[in-house]
C-alpha cells in the first residue's frame, strides 16, 4: 500500500506539471479546485477555523494571513489532531538531545525546524501525507528517469533524522542519515562505506566533501547531488558539480511545505500542484517578493495563508507552466537597508552584498556581513584573504556610491570563521530598522 501510494503521487506530480507546460488554463482550474476543496476541509476540522470563518464564505481571502509567531500561539486549536504544542516540542527535543530520532506519534511524524528566524518551529504530518510528500520529491528532481531500475542509495546530511525518509525506504530507496553534529571524519569514514549514488546536505556540507573528494581522489558512483536549507551560491554550486561531475537540484523545502525546486529543465519551479503561491513584492520592479504560501496537502497541520520569512527572485521570461524562480535570495532579515542622499529608503539585496565581496576575493571560504546600524557594517573574513582586505572595503564603498549613500563606516575583522555544529550557514544579517 505504501509503495501504491507512493506510485500514485510520484505519477500525479508528473502528470500536473505536463498540465501546466501545455494546459496551464486548465492546470489553474484544477489547482483552483484543489484549493477551494482543502480550505473547506480545513474550515471544518481546525477549531481555530471554524471560528475565524463562522459567518463568512470559505475563500481564500477570508483566512488570515499568518505568521511562525501565531501559528506557535493557536497551535493546539491550529492542528487538526487536537495535538499539543509543549507536549509534541518536548518530544522532538528529547530526540534532538539523545540523537534518537522515532518521532512518531500514533501515525504522525514530527520534528523541529532550525529556528534560524528565531523561535524554532515544529512540523507534523500523517503516514499518508509523509508518503505522498516523497513521491512528489522524486517525481521533480528528475533522477528517475536516469538508471530507473537501480536502487537509490541515498546519503543526507542533516541536523536530525525522520521517519519521513525511511517510511518508503528498503523497497527501492536506501537512506542512510549523516548525523551534522558528529565529527565530519567519522561521517566521511561512513560515507566511503555506504558508496552513495545521491547526496543531500547544505551547500557548505557538500562543498567541505568536495573539497575531501579533491584532497583524497575518492569518486563516488553519483549520479547527482541535492542542497537544502541553506542559500546556494552560484561559486559553491559550480564548485559541487565541478568536482562531482553530476548535476545538482537545489531544494527549497521548509517545515511549512515543499516549496520549490530544480527541475529536469535545469530552471528553478514554484511546486504549484503542492502549494497556492501569493506575492508581496519588496521592490519597485516588482521581481523580488515575499511568498505567502497555502500547502495543498498539509491537514494534520494546515499551512494556509502562511507568510515565510524569505526573498525569492522572480524569473519573468519563463512564462509557460509552473512558475519559476531565479533563486532564493536569502531571508527578508538579509537585505540592508539605508537612506540614500535624497533621504529615500534604499536596499540592498544579498546578492549584490554577495557580489561585492566575491567578485575581489574569490578564494573566500567564509565571511559575515553585519549592518549594525544605519551607517555602520561589520564584515568578518576568514583569515586566508588577509592579502584582499583593501580590496574588499573598497569594493563596498563603490557599491554605495553606485546607490548613492554617504558615510556608511565599514569596519573589517580577520579571524578564523568556526560554524557551529547543526546551524545553517547565514553570511548576511541586518540588526538595524529604521
Amino acid at each position: 500500500m505504501k509503495f501504491l501510494l507512493f506510485l500514485r503521487a510520484y505519477i500525479q506530480a508528473k502528470f500536473y506539471f505536463f498540465l501546466s507546460k501545455n494546459f496551464y488554463g486548465l492546470f489553474k482550474k484544477t489547482q483552483e479546485k484543489k484549493l477551494n476543496s482543502h480550505l473547506k476541509f480545513i474550515a471544518k476540522k481546525s477549531p481555530y477555523y471554524k471560528e475565524i470563518l463562522k459567518g463568512k464564505e470559505i475563500k481564500l481571502e477570508n483566512f488570515p494571513i499568518i505568521d511562525k509567531e501565531l501559528m506557535l500561539k493557536e497551535f493546539d486549536k491550529m492542528n487538526t489532531r487536537k495535538l499539543n504544542l509543549e507536549k509534541m516540542t518536548q518530544k522532538a527535543l528529547k530526540a534532538e538531545e539523545t540523537r534518537i530520532f522515532s518521532n512518531k506519534e500514533g501515525d504522525i511524524t514530527y520534528g523541529l525546524s532550525s529556528g534560524t528566524s528565531g523561535n524554532r518551529g515544529i512540523f507534523l504530518l500523517d503516514e499518508k501525507e509523509s508518503i505522498k510528500w516523497l513521491g512528489a520529491v522524486f517525481a521533480k528532481l528528475g533522477h528517475l528517469r536516469k538508471n530507473f531500475f537501480k536502487p537509490k542509495r541515498i546519503a543526507f546530511f542533516m541536523r536530525a533524522n525522520s521517519n519521513l525518509y525511511q517510511s518508503v525506504g528498503g523497497f527501492y530507496f536506501k537512506f542512510k542519515f549523516f548525523d551534522i553534529f558528529k565529527n565530519f571524519d567519522d561521517n566521511v569514514k561512513e560515507l566511503n562505506e555506504f558508496e552513495p549514488t545521491i547526496i543531500i546536505g547544505q551547500p557548505s556540507i557538500l562543498r567541505l566533501l568536495a573539497e575531501y573528494s579533491i584532497k583524497n581522489n575518492k569518486k563516488y558512483p553519483l549520479i547527482e547531488t541535492m542542497t537544502i536549507a541553506e542559500t546556494l551560491e552560484k561559486s559553491v554550486e559550480d564548485f559541487i558539480i565541478n568536482t562531482f561531475k553530476v548535476p545538482n537540484y537545489n531544494i527549497y523545502q521548509a517545515t511549512e511545505g515543499f516549496i520549490a525546486c530544480t527541475y529536469g529543465d535545469h530552471l528553478i519551479h514554484i511546486n504549484e500542484d503542492l502549494v497556492y503561491i501569493e506575492k508581496e513584492y519588496i521592490d519597485k520592479e516588482k521581481t523580488r517578493f515575499i511568498p505567502i504560501i497555502t500547502d495543498l496537502n498539509r491537514k494534520v497541520q494546515p499551512f494556509i495563508r502562511y507568510r515565510l520569512n524569505d526573498i525569492l527572485v522572480e524569473n519573468k521570461q519563463n512564462l509557460k507552466g509552473f512558475m519559476v524562480i531565479d533563486g532564493i535570495e536569502g531571508r527578508s532579515d538579509e537585505y540592508f537597508e539605508f537612506l540614500n542622499k535624497k533621504r529615500e529608503k534604499t536596499m540592498i539585496f544579498p546578492d549584490f552584498i554577495r557580489n561585492t565581496i566575491i567578485k575581489v576575493a574569490i578564494d573566500l571560504k567564509d565571511y559575515w556581513v553585519i549592518q549594525e546600524e544605519s551607517k555602520k557594517i561589520s564584515i568578518v573574513l576568514d583569515t586566508n584573504v588577509i592579502e584582499n582586505v583593501d580590496l574588499v572595503k573598497e569594493s563596498f564603498e563603490k557599491l554605495f556610491i553606485y546607490y548613492d549613500i554617504e558615510e556608511v563606516e565599514v569596519s573589517i575583522l580577520l579571524e578564523k570563521i568556526v560554524r557551529e555544529k547543526g546551524k545553517k550557514l547565514i553570511r548576511i544579517k541586518r540588526k538595524f530598522n529604521f
